[in-house]
Parts: structure tokens; C-alpha cells; sequence
């Protein structure tokens, strides 16, 4: 299984809490990650931003020193110190991740002493409850010890509603005040075809926490019915927006189920948190630590719509607030002429009104304009004028294209004029052993780099590092990608982020650690995984970005 997760201890407290809905996970979404220790655990709900859980039971048994045989467990249950949990409880909360719910597995087998023994240690974990399968047995059984031990039991569904007859969520909760429900939209969807918005409102008092997932429906088995965020149809925005309208105090928990294929789990975790955040809050934010993560929109070249909409809902979906736009898209929304000499004129005389809705349109969805890549040297003087007038006006503080003397020597006059940058980018050019960015730069001081870390380190075999620090005043921006060092610039491949050689985790922390003011843009040149599209592996890229900077 490829991984982009990268084992780091996170510093910084998770928050995922949304406008006031608390987005979680059960911790049993990272059953297929390689190490199940708990410490392991708690580092994968820090890696997914979380902080509320549903823990498994048996991962904190474990770090208390449960033995493996199943006789030898109910001994050891019924005089174990809760001392191992209250270290338990202190580890979590010290990252601060609050564990609301305890999931042990109930079954008919347990005696009245391993009963109590659940309980205790939901308490010992400050847990408000634990979790059972729904059933109306297991409620007549369990609703004594929960008035007893003055903590809910929270009943799980999976496909009863849809193929138990005369099922009753209602008859089970009547046999006590302290049975909750853990309500599984997905499965009580994919079982029943109905919307469980209309559970929610009718229930809410009783919904303790609702597991997430997406699934088709009415197909309850088999499990492949598990689709991404998303993908299916289950109508988790819908509810995930209910919950917060009607301000319903509801732990809204993530299940991955589905098949991660080329991904890992934490990575899918985190973008199960994305697509809550984005349900709840609707704008991206992709600056960590201090340092702004973006995009050039290049990217997003192999989806399938290219319309400046569609690139912005692609920015959007990959969590990222700030972007180099590409100009084509630009002034096809302002609607350049297709032919070369009517083009030509028209950016001679055309309005910048339609450039300000587009500045409108991202403003509202969030993501800033940073750079723009419109214009060339070969321009005549009035075509230079209007692409940095609509620069301008979209916000932009610079224009980028190819660097050279030529180039800068052309375009530093318009630069000065208008009082904005031109953003020189580099390919392979540091191959040759006559070239210098410096000999560009020196063109005026408007005339920065859009330093390409991946490029320079595939024609030099050099630490960009190195270069950063020498001009980190005269670089507006990078662009991320990995690449090797192979000896020549074109017989480098462009890799995931990680496999290769270029050494970004340095460089995005020697950014973070400098203070610097240098946007970091994600450039998607890879070849993109069976299965996956040019989104998916840009929100990849953005969460590699982020957990080299939130350690």
C-alpha cells in the first residue's frame, strides 16, 4: 500500500470543531495502518486534525497489559487497576484530544463484573459513554448498569433498520433514560433508501453521535457500497448542516470503510475531515504554521472541465485558499476572441469588469489570487499594460512567466510602472554552467523568482536550500514538486511527493522557521495513480505539505 503518511509528532493541538459541529473519528478507521499501538493511535487522530474520538476499547486494554488468553482476560478485568487508563486519558488529553466514547464490542458472554469493568474504564477515560449493537436484548441487558454507573450506553446500527423486521429504534431506547444512539447514517441509509435527516429530527435528543460514511443505497451488503466523501449517495452535507442549524449537540463521527486503494488511511481520514470542514464552513485553508501552502492551477490540467469554475471548485475540493491562476481560463470567463489578431485587440480594449467578478467569485469561496500567469515579452506595451491591470484587479500581486535577461529586461519597466512584481520561473536552465537567477534579478528590484525546487534540483543535483537562503528576499514564491537527480535534467522524472530526492520537507521548514514571507505552490507534474485524478493527488500534496509543517 503507497503511503504519503509521514510518522511526526504534532506540537500544535488538533481542531475539528466546525462552526460548532464536533467532527471526530472512530479509531477504527486506522485498523489497516502498519503499528496498532495506542501511542500509534493517538499520532494518527493527531495526523487527521482531529480532537474528539471514539476509541477502541481493546487498543487501550492493550497498553493497560490485557493478556491474550480469553480466560485469563475476564480474570484480569475483574481486578485491574484503573491506573494504565487515567495514564491513558492523560496522554490523549495532553495532545489535547478528548475521548467521548469507548468502544469495547459488546457480547452476551460477559458477565456482570466485565460489564462494570466497561464502565469504570469509560470513566477513568472521562469517556461519556460505551458503545453496543443496537438490539432490544442488549438494551434490557445494559440500561441497569448505565443508571448505575451514570454513563450512557450508545447503540450502534448497522443494516437492522433495513432487514430486521418490526425494527424500532424506539422500543430499544424505551427500556432507559441513559440509551443513546450511535447512529450509522450509512448503513441505516444504504439499508432503508431514507434520508436520516428525518431520524435526526424526529431522534436528536436521543443521538448521542452519528457515524459518518457514505454509501448507495438501498444495497446494504455488500461493503464495497462504501464510497469516498462524497462519491455515494447518502446526504451527508445535508445532515452535517442540519446538525448545525438545529445546534444539536450530536458527536459526528468518521468510519472509513471504503477501499483506500492507493491512499492510507490517515490520509483518507483527513480528507473525510476536509469535506466536513468544507460542509460546515465552505472556505479552504491551506496555511500551516505560518507558512501559505497553494497551488498553481496547472495542476488541475487533466480534469475533464477546464472552465475557470470548475478550477476553482477543483482548488476548492483539494483544501487550498491561495493559488497561481493560470490566465487562459481568465480570459476565456472574460471572453477573449478565439482568433490570435482579434485577441490582440480586444485585450487592448476590453473592460475589467468581468476580471472583478472574478475576484468576487474566489473572494467568496475563500481562495486568494496570489500570482497570475498571463502575458509574455513578445506583447506589444498595451497588451503588458492590461495583464497587469487585470493582475490588479484580481488581487494578484505579480505576473510569472519564463525566466531569462530578456524577459526581465522587458518586463521590470511595466513591473515598476504598475507597482507590482514580475515573477520569474525557472526550468532546466540551471543546468548550463553560464546561468545565474541573479543576473536576471538584477533587471530591478520588482523582477523575483518563482523558484522551482523540483526543476533546479533535477538540473543541478543541488540543495535548494542553499539558494533559498541566499535570495529568500528575491523569491515571491516556490514550486513544489520531487523530482531525482540523475544527472540530466531531462531524463529526471517528476515523482509523488516524497518518493523523490528533493528535499521539500526541509525546504517547507526552513521557510517555516525563517519567517519567511515565500508562498509555497504545489505543482502536479507527476504521472497520476490508477483510480485517483488531478484533485485527489493535489490534496495529497497539500497534506504532505502540512504535516511536514504541523510537527
Amino acid at each position: 500500500m503507497a503511503t504519503v503518511c509521514m510518522q511526526l509528532s504534532v506540537a500544535q493541538k488538533p481542531n475539528s470543531k466546525f462552526n460548532g459541529v464536533q467532527i471526530g473519528a472512530i479509531t477504527y478507521s486506522y485498523r489497516d495502518m502498519p503499528d496498532k499501538t495506542l501511542e500509534a493511535t493517538l499520532n494518527y487522530v493527531l495526523q487527521s486534525g482531529i480532537n474528539s474520538i471514539e476509541l477502541l476499547g481493546g487498543t487501550a486494554e492493550q497498553y493497560a497489559g490485557v493478556p491474550r488468553n480469553r480466560d485469563e482476560v475476564r480474570q484480569w478485568r475483574k481486578t485491574v487497576s484503573m491506573d494504565k487508563f487515567m495514564e491513558v486519558k492523560k496522554m490523549f488529553n495532553d495532545k489535547g484530544v478528548n475521548i467521548h466514547l469507548v468502544n469495547f464490542g459488546y457480547d452476551k458472554s460477559l458477565t456482570d463484573e466485565e460489564i462494570d469493568y466497561f464502565f469504570n474504564v469509560c470513566k477513568a477515560l472521562d469517556a461519556k459513554g460505551i458503545v453496543a449493537e443496537v438490539s432490544e436484548e442488549t438494551a434490557q441487558r445494559l440500561a441497569p448498569f448505565a443508571d448505575k454507573h451514570k454513563r450512557f450506553v450508545v447503540f450502534h446500527n448497522h443494516g437492522q433498520p433495513g432487514y430486521v423486521e418490526n425494527f424500532s429504534f424506539d422500543r430499544i431506547l424505551a427500556h432507559g433514560k441513559l440509551l443513546m444512539l450511535n447512529l450509522d447514517v450509512g448503513h441505516y441509509y444504504g439499508s432503508t433508501g431514507l434520508n436520516p435527516c428525518d431520524l435526526i429530527k424526529r431522534l436528536n435528543k436521543r443521538i448521542f453521535s452519528l457515524h459518518l460514511k457514505d454509501k448507495t443505497g438501498p444495497t446494504y451488503y455488500p461493503r464495497d457500497a462504501n464510497e469516498p466523501f462524497g462519491k455515494g449517495q447518502t446526504p451527508l452535507v445535508e445532515i452535517l448542516q442540519l446538525i448545525q442549524k438545529e445546534k444539536y449537540p450530536i458527536y459526528c463521527d468518521i468510519e472509513l470503510e471504503y477501499n483506500t486503494l492507493d491512499s492510507d488511511p490517515v490520509t483518507e481520514v483527513i480528507r473525510c475531515v476536509e469535506y466536513c470542514r468544507r460542509a460546515l464552513v465552505q472556505k479552504p485553508n491551506s496555511k500551516f504554521g505560518g507558512v501559505q501552502i497553494g497551488a498553481i492551477t496547472y495542476s488541475y490540467r487533466s480534469m475533464p472541465d477546464q472552465t475557470l469554475e470548475a478550477i476553482l471548485n477543483y482548488t476548492i475540493q483539494s483544501g487550498i485558499s491561495s493559488i497561481e491562476l493560470m490566465g487562459g481560463p481568465v480570459e476565456q470567463y472574460a471572453g477573449i476572441p478565439q482568433d490570435r489578431g482579434e485577441a490582440s485587440q480586444w485585450r487592448k480594449s476590453v473592460s475589467m469588469d468581468k476580471f472583478k467578478e472574478i475576484k468576487k467569485m474566489f473572494d467568496a469561496k475563500g481562495v486568494k489570487i496570489h500570482i497570475l500567469k498571463l502575458g509574455s515579452p513578445g506583447w506589444s506595451d498595451e497588451e503588458i499594460d492590461y495583464a497587469f491591470n487585470v493582475c490588479k484587479t484580481l488581487g494578484a500581486k505579480g505576473i510569472t512567466l519564463e525566466i531569462s535577461d530578456e524577459a526581465a529586461k522587458r518586463m521590470a519597466p511595466f513591473a515598476d510602472k504598475h507597482k507590482l512584481y514580475v515573477i520569474l520561473h525557472n526550468h532546466g536552465q540551471a543546468e548550463k554552467p553560464d546561468f545565474s537567477y541573479d543576473s536576471a534579478l538584477a533587471f530591478g528590484p520588482r523582477v523575483m523568482l518563482n523558484f522551482d525546487v523540483g526543476h533546479h534540483y533535477a538540473a543541478t543535483g543541488q540543495n535548494p536550500c542553499d539558494l533559498i537562503k541566499r535570495l529568500n528576499k528575491r523569491i515571491f514564491s516556490l514550486h513544489l514538486k520531487d523530482r531525482t537527480w540523475v544527472g540530466k535534467y531531462n531524463e529526471s522524472g517528476n515523482l509523488p511527493f516524497g518518493k523523490g530526492q528533493t528535499p521539500l520537507v526541509e525546504i517547507l521548514q526552513l521557510i517555516q522557521k525563517e519567517k519567511w514571507p515565500i508562498y509555497c505552490d504545489i505543482e502536479l507534474e507527476y504521472e497520476i495513480p490508477r483510480g485517483s485524478d488531478a484533485v485527489a493527488e493535489t490534496f495529497k500534496c497539500v497534506e504532505y505539505c502540512r504535516k511536514a509543517l504541523m510537527k
